[in-house]
């Protein structure tokens, strides 16, 4: 795809989303799993200045351009609240059953 071509997508703070496709990385930096699931923030109002990124489970948060290339998203709700396509947690999931 050319990238005069590629939309832009807009995402509002507080959506929630699954992340995959993890680098080893970030995975090390941020005691994540290879999947997921992440709040989209807004981390900056100044102009100018990179403003969006992702928080993790334990509130750490990073700027998007520091994720790399290959590392995929969906989105399961445009709000703070998770929908009913939450994507299972199967540590949780096994730890309950």
């Amino acid at each position: 795809m050319d990238v005069d071509q590629v939309p832009a997508v807009c995402i509002p703070p507080g959506a929630y989303l699954f992340m995959n496709h993890i680098p080893e990385w970030p995975r090390r930096a941020f005691a994540l799993r290879a999947v997921e699931n992440i709040t989209f923030v807004q981390l900056s109002a100044d102009a100018y200045r990179y403003r969006d990124g992702i928080q993790f489970w334990d509130g750490k948060q990073v700027l998007l351009q520091e994720i790399r290339e290959g590392v995929h998203f969906k989105v399961l709700s445009l709000g703070p609240e998770p929908d009913a396509q939450r994507v299972p947690d199967p540590v949780l999931d096994c730890l309950i059953g």
